[in-house]
């Protein structure tokens, strides 16, 4: 389901939107930070000398109103490159139509992007059965274009506690008319294991963070799913813009949001200590490839395949 991204006319509704997750996933992440840049601009009232700093300010401050999301990140570098391309063409001089057009830029980008990650999904060949942590609306139209390949194909997915992002995977899955089952959280792994029920051809989970060796962090739960499925023998991929890549971090200093403990037990007991991380590591010994913009790319091989493709991300 695409956001209705007019109906955002305050930053800091957005920036609260953000961190309650409210809006959901990378990319629309990304996106909500575009939209802010843009409200920003829409409103302002100062000196056009003053623009291009103020409106970069902005971005970062909504790309970082929560952790583990390059790709938002990237596209306050993506306006950042630019403007600077300008300044070297107009003496420093950029209004606020220049700036909307650089944005726009972007968001054609990010469709450009979607449409890659497709088409290189076509890579796995024919599969019957896939299983899924959480939502990625790439994710999901991944599946959706693989059910209509494929004979009979059946789609599992976990329900992704405490926020239940799965049952949006399942439920729009369903609506579009693939043969779903939910599966609950504690089940998963050896569910993933265990081929005699629903014997998965391949695991496909998205990405909030790439780090540059190769891991992924994606939402809690996808380790022990990953495991499992790699120990019996199914492929395990990631679905995910180069844009997620973070070329700051690796496999050994990994930041993961951690999560109100109100989001779990709403009205625990006072006593007891919640541990609610957003994310994990899922490391790269179990992941067989990225299926990417650029084709599948092994986890290795991840950042320099981000500077080949886009070369002005940060």
């Amino acid at each position: 389901m695409k956001i209705n991204w007019s109906k955002y006319t305050s930053i800091e509704q957005l920036r609260d939107n953000i961190k309650s997750v409210k809006i959901q996933g990378a990319t629309n992440v990304a996106l909500a930070v575009v939209r802010g840049m843009e409200v920003f601009i829409e409103s302002f009232k100062g000196e056009s000398s003053q623009l291009a700093g103020e409106v970069v300010k902005v971005g970062k401050m909504l790309a970082n109103a929560r952790h583990n999301e390059p790709m938002a990140r990237n596209a306050v570098r993506f306006l950042e490159k630019k403007l600077e391309e300008k300044f070297s063409s107009t003496g420093g001089r950029v209004d606020a139509i220049a700036v909307s057009q650089i944005n726009s830029e972007y968001l054609n980008l990010v469709e450009r992007m979607k449409d890659g990650v497709l088409k290189s999904s076509e890579g796995l060949g024919p599969v019957k059965y896939a299983f899924t942590h959480c939502h990625s609306s790439t994710v999901e139209r991944i599946l959706k274009n693989l059910s209509e390949k494929n004979t009979g194909f059946k789609v599992a997915c976990s329900e992704t506690r405490p926020l239940f992002q799965g049952r949006i995977t399942a439920a729009n899955l369903s609506n579009q008319g693939v043969d779903t089952t939910l599966v609950v959280d504690s089940g998963a792994p050896n569910f993933a294991a265990d081929r005699s029920f629903f014997p998965i051809d391949v695991l496909l989970i998205g990405a909030d963070e790439i780090t540059a060796d190769g891991g992924v962090i994606n939402k809690i739960g996808s380790y022990g799913i990953a495991v499992a499925a790699k120990s019996s023998g199914t492929p395990v991929y990631v679905v995910a813009s180069l844009l997620k890549v973070n070329p700051e971090m690796t496999s050994n200093n990994v930041q993961i949001e951690m999560r109100e403990p109100s989001e779990v037990w709403e009205d625990a007991p006072k006593d007891i200590k919640i541990y609610n991380p957003a994310f994990e590591l899922v490391n790269k010994e179990l992941i067989t490839g990225y299926i990417t913009e650029s084709g599948i790319v092994k986890p290795e091989d991840v950042l320099s395949k981000l500077h080949e493709t886009y070369p002005w991300a940060y």
